[in-house]
């Protein structure tokens, strides 16, 4: 069944340098926020230590300030839409204004906000649920 999105706008269409450059990112952020934990050795269990905690932090906003750069600055042509390029019109290429970028970026903080409270939220659920299935070993203590 087609999605809302998918009955307006119609097929959509992407260029490959943007989703490569999206998903590089991604990867790099994946690798060291869910597999590194379980190589380092300084805390037990999979976890990292503060000092290493606070460097994976930077190292994840660093690698997601340089992807939004790309995505709206430097290479704004690789998340346009082809038809977008093709047509080479000024008020499709223009960067958005002052306004719309603060009113986006405060949204995309009160929408991390809102992940942060939900995750908070239903963690402990998500961690009864996977211990009563058999999905994580149960506390010795």
């Amino acid at each position: 069944m087609p999605s809302v999105g998918a009955l307006r706008h119609g097929e959509q269409s992407f260029s490959l340098y943007g989703v490569n450059a999206t998903l590089a990112t991604l990867a790099a952020i994946s690798m060291i926020t869910l597999v590194l934990p379980n190589t380092t050795t300084s805390a037990p269990g999979p976890s990292y230590s503060t000092s290493q905690l606070i460097l994976v932090a930077v190292a994840a906003i660093v690698l997601y300030g340089a992807f939004i750069a790309v995505q709206t600055a430097r290479k704004r042509d690789y998340f346009l839409p082809p038809d977008a390029l093709a047509e080479h019109t000024e008020d499709r290429a223009m960067p958005v204004s002052s306004l719309a970028a603060h009113i986006s970026a405060i949204l995309l903080i009160v929408c991390l906000g809102a992940v942060i409270l939900l995750a908070k939220r239903f963690a402990p659920v998500s961690e009864r649920r996977s211990t009563v299935f058999g999905l994580r070993k149960r506390s010795l203590g």
